[in-house]
């Protein structure tokens, strides 16, 4: 195998572990602590960099599923970083918040198109629809379209947890036996989709609420 692929491989492995390790404990521990913001800084690096790590990895192999899950994880991870930056006030609405989310419409426009021109595949066409739905969502936050008084600390449970989600898929995925393929790609967004609307709409509050 090419050395250069091992190398890689192992950050992606030793950093992904890293980071399904700290997100579970960050899923089940109190929120908005010292050790939240500690461990979510380790998550959030150690996410990064298995990321970056598997984009290499797909472009050396040529691995659609893995540019996927990689630029899916990068994108959650930014803006999930990006809502909580702009509930504490550390930055404002700015163009290349619009530039983030104009560039994965793209980006899930061709995933869509690639899923139809190969036999409707269920998986890309559900990385390309779930990531084509949550840049509309940040278009309609960029531009005040929301009923929402708190949209960007939702946004960052969202995306966070979104992020925690594309880990554990990776992990179940490459160690999987048992289950149909397709259901080891989908099943942990289908489950975690649901908590995370559970979660939202435990936090949300509304423009007029005080």
């Amino acid at each position: 195998m090419d050395p250069l692929f091992i190398t890689f491989l192992v950050i992606h492995i030793v950093s992904g572990g890293i980071a399904l390790l700290i997100g579970s404990y960050i899923m089940i521990a109190a929120k908005g602590d010292r050790k939240h913001v500690l461990s979510g800084k380790i998550f959030a690096v150690s996410m990064y960099v298995c990321a970056v790590a598997g984009l290499v990895m797909a472009l050396l192999h040529n691995s659609i599923f893995l540019l996927c899950i990689s630029v899916f994880t990068i994108f959650m991870l930014t803006t999930g970083l990006q809502g909580m930056a702009l509930v504490k006030g550390r930055i404002r609405k700015s163009a290349p918040i619009l530039i983030i989310s104009a560039t994965m419409v793209l980006f899930s426009m061709g995933l869509i198109y690639f899923g139809v021109v190969n036999e409707f595949n269920v998986v890309i066409l559900a990385f390309g629809a779930g990531s084509l739905v949550m840049c509309v969502q940040d278009f309609m936050m960029f531009f005040g379209r929301t009923k929402l008084a708190n949209p960007y600390y939702l946004l960052h449970i969202q995306r966070m947890t979104g992020a925690y989600i594309a880990a554990f898929t990776a992990f179940l995925v490459v160690n999987n036996t048992f289950l149909p393929a397709v259901v080891a790609w989908l099943a942990p967004s289908v489950v975690g989709s649901i908590l995370i609307t559970v979660w939202s709409r435990k936090h949300a509050k509304l423009k007029h609420e005080n």
